[in-house]
């Protein structure tokens, strides 16, 4: 246990232009008990909660990191309050609702927190954290329905978006073992967006032929995922987790992966809703930015395979919608 300090008590002082909108904020919407308050001629105030308080000092460089990895860019002044709560998004969910503003998030940072920055109707900037485990268990995904590939892609974000990519025409779970043979064949632990973006291109297309074949068309396959690795090599620095790691809101999220060489509107959304679901990356609206892809319980995309079952459910809801679509001569 910490040794004791001097201190018995860190308070924060807050100067206030409307005092009951202040108190109705942080007393009924985020739940701080009142320990004291007073209301006199000379002025009102009053004493609230806030749990084991720490003073936290940030050189202007860390705090320069904090606010990029929060919100996108440099929005707060030397003061900020941190707040650690159960459930970071759920309580800025109703923080939101209560009059907050959100600024960004929820995200998961580099010191395993996720976080979300609001600022209060006082215009006080919040950070709500929750501490996630020391070591996070890793992400599980079952898309390949292959333990190697499918661990690829839990841990390599760029071999998750070439899966994507390469999921049109070809069996789901085979387009996304795709980005493992790729990678063996190029002699890499995980896809590198400049070496795949500065392949010869017949080289890189005799790759994909195999066999076995990466995709149905390994020619044509090989030029789109060339120029994805491209663009991702010159807009997103090689890091292709940055696309959904910085997008402030779900359309934002969105209108990225739009841009992106061989996504459609179609594949863009059933992308958001996948990293929604299973990889938990969830800006504001990402959900209504997935479209019907984002609904809770749904089996119909990718998004929602978790499991040889589930796989074999999205089959049939995408069997049964060619049959229910109208046929044309």
């Amino acid at each position: 246990m910490a040794e004791q300090g001097p201190v018995r008590e860190l308070r924060v002082a807050l100067t206030v232009d409307d005092f009951e909108e202040a108190l109705r904020f942080y007393r009924d919407v985020l739940g701080l008990p009142v320990v004291e308050a007073w209301e006199q001629p000379t002025g009102s105030g009053a004493v609230l909660d806030a749990g084991r308080a720490t003073l936290e000092l940030l050189s202007t460089a860390q705090a320069a990191l904090v606010d990029q990895v929060e919100v996108g860019s440099r929005v707060a002044g030397p003061v900020r309050i941190a707040l650690e709560v159960d459930d970071a998004a759920e309580t800025a969910g109703t923080l939101v609702a209560g009059g907050a503003e959100r600024l960004g998030g929820p995200v998961v940072t580099p010191w395993s927190h996720r976080n979300v920055r609001l600022r209060a109707p006082d215009g006080t900037q919040l950070t709500l954290f929750t501490v996630l485990d020391a070591e996070p268990v890793p992400t599980t995904l079952r898309l390949a329905q292959d333990a190697d590939a499918d661990a690829l892609l839990a841990r390599d974000p760029l071999a998750l978006l070439v899966g994507m990519l390469l999921d049109q025409q070809f069996p789901m779970e085979r387009a996304f073992a795709g980005p493992y043979l790729l990678a063996r064949r190029l002699s890499l632990d995980t896809l590198d967006a400049g070496a795949i973006a500065a392949h010869d291109p017949d080289a890189l297309a005799k790759v994909m032929a195999g066999p076995p074949a990466v995709h149905r068309y390994p020619a044509a396959m090989a030029g789109r995922v060339q120029a994805l690795c491209r663009l991702v090599a010159e807009q997103w620095g090689g890091d292709a987790a940055e696309l959904w790691r910085s997008a402030a809101t779900g359309r934002e999220l969105l209108a990225r992966l739009r841009s992106l060489p061989g996504f459609g509107e179609q594949k863009a959304r059933i992308f958001v809703a996948l990293l929604g679901k299973q990889l938990g990356v969830q800006p504001p609206g990402w959900r209504e930015a997935a479209g019907p892809y984002g609904e809770e319980g749904s089996h119909r995309s990718v998004a929602d395979v978790t499991d040889a079952d589930s796989l074999a459910q999205v089959r049939a809801f995408k069997q049964a919608t060619k049959q229910a679509a109208p046929r044309t001569r």
